[in-house]
């Protein structure tokens, strides 16, 4: 898997670059790394990951690699300008997204998965539209997240259907020990257990 020096060696190449070529150049480079890092997360997930804490570092190598590269375009549009505002506030919020995945503890992994997953599902509504302004020379190269395999892993509503549920059955626990329990008249509700 490619190391994270990669990528700071072309950044502080892209901080010291004036010139719309070098920078769309080391972004380029950036853009192919965090392909190259992902389809290598994405395979270690899907053949050889089955413990949440592992699952959550592969994707968050992901992230990190997207940050890396977004943060490029980012510094490319404040010296040079942008056109699309819309774009620009896109990446902007997808790197603030990035950055505020700190705050959540080792005891939330689920959470820190479903927030990296909305943070990469994010960057790749607008992967298209970097495309079109000329920042991508070769978008087929940047499907970094597969869709059925996305999302897969993170089925969210059967996960708040199960929750729901788990708490139901704790409520009526509870109920049925201090005695307010009353046994609904109606078949229908027995079949949810």
């Amino acid at each position: 898997m490619m190391k994270a020096s990669v990528f700071m060696a072309a950044l502080l190449h892209n901080v010291g670059s004036r010139s719309d070529e070098e920078s769309l150049e080391v972004i380029n480079k950036l853009g192919a790394a965090a392909a190259k890092i992902a389809t290598d997360a994405m395979y270690i997930i899907t053949h050889k990951v089955t413990m949440r804490k592992k699952m959550y570092r592969q994707f968050f190598n992901i992230a990190k690699a997207e940050r890396l590269w977004l943060r490029a375009i980012k510094n490319m549009w404040d010296r040079n300008g942008y056109i699309k505002v819309d774009l620009y506030n896109a990446v902007n919020n997808s790197l603030h997204a990035m950055f505020c995945l700190r705050k959540y503890d080792h005891h939330k992994i689920w959470i820190k998965l479903e927030k990296i997953q909305d943070v990469l599902l994010n960057i790749n509504t607008y992967r298209q539209n970097l495309t079109s302004e000329g920042i991508l020379k070769y978008p087929s190269t940047y499907n970094t997240l597969p869709q059925p395999v996305w999302f897969g892993l993170f089925d969210v509503e059967r996960r708040k259907k199960k929750r729901a549920l788990r708490w139901m059955k704790l409520q009526i626990k509870w109920l049925k020990r201090t005695g307010k329990w009353v046994e609904p008249m109606s078949d229908e509700f027995s079949l949810i257990f």
